[in-house]
């Protein structure tokens, strides 16, 4: 069903104002609850990344600004630091910001990160309606993407505080925006802002190199084309040439890791990401496996387990129209711009998917480092929701048909709205959020708050509930610690982090590697989500022996 609109540059023309207050709401829901969440445990090392990397920057680029001032002494310096074959560009920007702002309370600086993480997202949406309305036309249906996309409780949760995986998947998104503008009008302009978003992208997760790669393969794909649209093949040529010396002037500007020696140091990194080798353990289907040796099907459970029931089916339908487009009309379907569109991100999802699968790579902490397919997943959501409508614009009853639009709409929100509802009652631990499990069984089954974000509470009761001036903690995993920067300086100073658990006053577990009950007595404060229990705080009034914790290896 196509719906004829205003350009996305009039979005906000008069009477589209309903676009501009769902943004502009969604942009005030952020900045309202952005401090309410812990602190993942990937944020030191990636905090850590960026200080390396802005350090570097300072000292070739204007050295008399760090005189008289020291940022992280342990850190090393770029050329010796092993997380250099790292991407750094989104850690390097808010570690500059940082410095900018003279914050210096760890407290502070983590909120900041999950300010500008959550800001950064919010942008990639805006720029996924720009690409929806590609498509469709039709703002309530691009708004409609929108907030299936907003309202995915773990990306939502994620996009306050994972400090890599969600700045890819927001690149990667305007990365595919910027794609289909290039591909439909090839030139220096379109191909100098699609570059830059790819080098982002790239300079975020190596992973990104995929991104030119397949805008390379477009082009070639749409040769046939573009002499019927009035557009030269030479035209197109010295573009995708332009394109490809754009991202790498781009993508080494971003990476200062690359400048002295670019190509070496790329393979260095490409190779690194492709040969990642870790070796610890992952609790899938009630079973300790190694991340090696993970069955062909992890990614799609996991894609499925996490995934509201609704999009999945919408997913599905859409799929099911461009299968059926594809038999019916063979190559012809490709004539289209709305259907070479709906092809363009199906490649993007499928194919980085089944070679994950094909490839068996490497994962841990559910799917998040394949989070970067989720919107092009939505994207073919939104696809079978608007066939949905059309099929019912075809039925040529008007009572009938409005009939069957009405309960399709009502359908939609009354499913949506159960998600948002959940979402609300859960805050801020819609990172636990399963679509087919509400039982605490699933303890049993998957891990739960692999992050370690629900220590901040634990935290806060144990500071509240003890008197004592020094509160001894034992902790099974960093996230413990790290959390306790979202306590305020005067409370933080009362926790010391022992050893063993017969040498602490509190002992505060996510369950992570350790699905099991814990046989200790006094269990004061739980954490929940639905009914999943994520964490509990043990007060030990007497001596225990030290309690097996089962780690297989961090991350």
């Amino acid at each position: 069903m196509q719906v004829s609109a205003p350009a996305f540059s009039k979005v906000l023309h008069k009477g589209h104002w309903a676009v501009a207050t769902f943004f502009g709401l969604y942009l005030l829901l952020g900045l309202l609850i952005y401090k309410d969440y812990g602190i993942s445990f990937d944020e030191q090392l990636s905090r850590e990344n960026g200080i390396v990397n802005a350090k570097y920057l300072v000292e070739k680029l204007a050295p008399r600004v760090l005189e008289g001032r020291e940022f992280c002494p342990r850190c090393p310096p770029l050329e010796n630091y092993s997380g250099a074959v790292l991407g750094p560009v989104f850690e390097t920007a808010t570690v500059a910001l940082e410095w900018v702002l003279g914050l210096e309370d760890q407290g502070d600086i983590f909120r900041l990160r999950h300010l500008c993480t959550f800001l950064l997202f919010f942008t990639a949406t805006l720029f996924f309606y720009f690409l929806l309305q590609e498509r469709f036309r039709n703002p309530l249906i691009s708004l409609a993407g929108v907030l299936m996309l907003i309202l995915s409780p773990r990306i939502f949760a994620d996009s306050f505080y994972n400090p890599k995986d969600l700045p890819f998947l927001s690149l990667c998104l305007i990365s595919t925006y910027t794609l289909v503008r290039y591909l439909k009008r090839p030139g220096l302009l379109t191909a100098f802002w699609h570059a830059l978003a790819c080098a982002l992208a790239m300079d975020i997760r190596i992973m990104g190199i995929l991104l030119p790669a397949a805008t390379l393969v477009y082009v070639f794909l749409h040769l046939r084309y573009y002499p019927k649209e009035g557009i030269s093949g030479s035209k197109v040529l010295v573009s995708a040439f332009s394109f490809l010396l754009f991202f790498i002037i781009f993508a080494i500007t971003f990476w200062p890791h690359l400048w002295e020696h670019p190509f070496s140091r790329f393979s260095e990194a490409f190779l690194f990401a492709g040969n990642f080798t870790w070796t610890g353990h992952i609790l899938y289907l009630g079973e300790y496996v190694n991340a090696q040796h993970l069955p062909w099907h992890y990614l799609p459970v996991w894609l499925f387990i996490t995934t509201p029931l609704l999009y999945t089916f919408l997913f599905l339908v859409g799929i099911a129209f461009i299968v059926r487009q594809v038999i019916a009309s063979g190559i012809s379907l490709y004539q289209t711009p709305a259907t070479r569109q709906d092809l363009v991100i199906a490649g993007l999802f499928f194919v980085p998917a089944t070679a994950a699968i094909v490839l068996n790579l490497v994962f841990y902490d559910g799917w998040r480092h394949f989070y970067f397919l989720y919107p092009w997943f939505v994207y073919l959501a939104t696809v079978g929701l608007s066939e949905l409508l059309s099929l019912i614009s075809r039925v040529k009853n008007e009572r009938q048909r409005l009939l069957l639009r009405n309960a399709l709409a009502g359908l939609w929100l009354i499913l949506i709205g159960k998600v948002a509802f959940w979402m609300v009652l859960n805050h801020p631990h819609q990172q636990v959020y399963f679509s087919i499990f509400s039982s605490d069984k699933v303890r049993q089954q998957f891990e739960l708050d692999y992050w370690g974000l629900s220590y901040r509470e634990g935290l806060e009761f144990v500071v509240a509930d003890s008197k004592k001036e020094q509160i001894r903690l034992f902790v099974p995993t960093i996230s413990g610690y790290v959390n306790s920067f979202m306590l305020p300086p005067e409370q933080r100073k009362r926790l010391v982090y022992v050893k063993s658990i017969a040498e602490a006053d509190y002992f505060l577990t996510e369950y992570r590697w350790h699905p099991q009950d814990f046989p200790l007595e006094k269990e004061v404060h739980q954490v929940k989500a639905d009914d999943f229990k994520i964490l509990s705080v043990f007060k030990l009034d007497r001596v225990y022996k030290e309690v097996p914790v089962f780690n297989p290896g961090l991350p």
